[in-house]
């Protein structure tokens, strides 16, 4: 499925008027993300939460478990964002009393219609995103990165590897790991295309390389799923 810029903004701007309504124009609440991994959605969701103001708090879908409960307890999620498939963590969340029933809002994208552009008012010392890593006790660890800080990385990445709206790159971190920053910004910020790639198409570099060839990517910056040390070949 190949999705316009122009159509991702107006999906976004639709979740950003559904937080603000939601929070009555309230900013910098924390919203946590769960859905599939390199998908629409996990886009447009994120999207959406930055335009209005908010943090995201993505969560792992490859390993829901206690700790992703955690997560949301010790970031003080406001609101889960999710979609059909993990009704059974928002009923985790829900009977633990760290998520009320009432936050917890499924979507999806054919439920989406999208909204023309807004203005959006955000401070570069807000929030953009909460990353979590295991800690040294093995206790979840939440990291906050302000929105200059992500501005001030993706431009200086765009300025090294010299990206453009006419380069392609694949979607390949997990979205809950702080190198997703480096698949997602860049390309976005350019107008360039990300490919989002099924998990068997990743599974070695063989079918990797294939791929690439076959689509075209000009930017293959992160392989964070593969050994350390795999390289590609030519």
């Amino acid at each position: 499925m190949r999705l316009l810029t122009k159509r991702l903004d107006e999906l976004a701007n639709e979740v950003r008027t559904l937080l603000r309504k939601k929070f009555n124009e309230k900013k910098e609440a924390r919203v946590a993300i769960l859905v599939e991994n390199h998908s629409i959605l996990q886009y447009a969701y994120m999207l959406g939460i930055l335009k209005a103001g908010n943090t995201y708090v993505p969560l792992d879908a490859k390993a829901i478990s206690e700790r992703s409960i955690r997560i949301l307890e010790i970031s003080s999620a406001d609101l889960l964002l999710t979609e059909k498939g993990f009704e059974k963590f928002a009923d985790m969340a829900e009977n633990s009393g760290i998520m009320k029933n009432e936050n917890i809002i499924f979507t999806s994208l054919s439920k989406l219609k999208g909204m023309k552009r807004q203005t959006v008012d955000v401070n570069e010392e807000r929030t953009a995103y909460i990353i979590f890593t295991s800690g040294s006790t093995g206790e979840p660890k939440g990291v906050e990165v302000q929105d200059k800080a992500v501005l001030n990385f993706a431009f200086s990445i765009i300025s090294k590897l010299n990206i453009s709206s006419e380069d392609k790159t694949l979607s390949l971190s997990n979205f809950s790991f702080d190198a997703s920053v480096f698949d997602m910004y860049p390309f976005l910020f350019t107008g360039a295309e990300i490919i989002m790639i099924s998990e068997a198409e990743k599974q070695s570099i063989a079918s990797l390389n294939s791929y690439m060839i076959e689509n075209g990517v000009t930017i293959p910056v992160s392989y964070t799923h593969l050994r350390a040390h795999e390289t590609l070949s030519d």
